[in-house]
């Protein structure tokens, strides 16, 4: 039960991706297929995401169109592999029967030259532009200019202040940069809920000797945590793997706030601004001005 599913008023329960049909790639970027057949049938009442959907789509009434004939997950598989993987990027790739029936579980493309990067157009920019309005490497953007934002959205790609920031006046309130970086024991939130790995990576708030002794803060004390947005209360973990002046809450804990709304969970998003960033309007994650006291 996420956090989150405390709120809902129905909980479908989903199962693991050990139990149904699926296939990815190497983010995009590699040049691999993983395919991840069922090796065991979902228990109790669970269902996949997919099923779940396709169950749906038949009270809905739309269900040939939402499977398109009745597909189910292997379908699906078989169906990106052949129509998808094969045709756009992995020619040589076997067809799903065989890719399949191999118990390979992954094709990767063979390598036999290095990449290079902008290798056609540094060889001949006229035949090979980039995709740019000038066809060219740009260092000025005319694009980025026309949109009238130069404090946020400079045609020049320079330094810019976050929001946050331990240079204006906010800082002598919260003077502490709070950091949330990928954490051993979770993959982003999941396995918070994972005793064995929380239990050797617990969640903790980071900071540097000089900025816990000017609090009073000995190494495993419980701390606040806190800005306008939020509070939480988390056990320290003093250590000089970390700056004075900045401290670290790693991402992907469960929020979990006790009668009051101070989170004991550790969730770093508590504190952090909901403004989006002004081109690609993506969250703001850093930097994010905090101070600490002892709880």
């Amino acid at each position: 039960m996420t956090p989150s599913a405390k709120y809902a008023d129905l909980v479908l329960p989903a199962c693991t991706q050990f139990e149904t049909w699926g296939v990815t790639d190497g983010w995009k970027y590699g040049e691999e297929v993983f395919l991840a057949p069922k090796i065991v049938d979902p228990p109790f009442e669970t269902k996949s995401d997919y099923r779940i959907c396709v169950d749906l789509s038949k009270k809905f009434g739309v269900y040939e169109q939402f499977t398109e004939g009745g597909r189910d997950e292997k379908d699906w598989v078989a169906w990106f592999v052949d129509e998808i993987y094969r045709k756009t990027r992995f020619p040589d790739m076997p067809p799903f029967r065989k890719f399949a029936a191999s118990n390979a579980g992954v094709y990767t493309k063979p390598v036999y030259e290095p990449k290079i990067a902008l290798e056609k157009f540094s060889q001949n920019p006229l035949e090979y532009p980039l995709n740019t309005p000038s066809g060219k490497i740009e260092i000025f953007s005319v694009e980025l200019f026309k949109e009238g934002q130069a404090d946020e959205i400079p045609p020049v790609a320079k330094y810019i202040r976050e929001w946050d920031n331990p240079f204006d006046e906010k800082a002598e309130k919260y003077p502490l940069q709070a950091m949330g970086h990928h954490y051993n024991p979770r993959v982003h939130s999941t396995h918070d809920n994972n005793q064995w790995t929380m239990n050797g990576f617990p969640q903790r708030v980071f900071i540097n000797p000089a900025d816990a002794s000017k609090r009073g803060i000995n190494d495993g004390d419980m701390v606040r945590i806190w800005n306008e947005r939020g509070a939480m209360i988390l056990k320290s973990r003093i250590t000089k793997r970390i700056m004075p002046g900045v401290i670290d809450i790693p991402q992907g804990a469960w929020y979990d706030p006790d009668e009051k709304g101070i989170d004991r969970g550790g969730n770093v998003n508590i504190l952090t601004s909901e403004k989006w960033t002004p081109f690609a309007k993506g969250n703001a994650q850093h930097t994010i001005m905090v101070d600490i006291e002892k709880a």
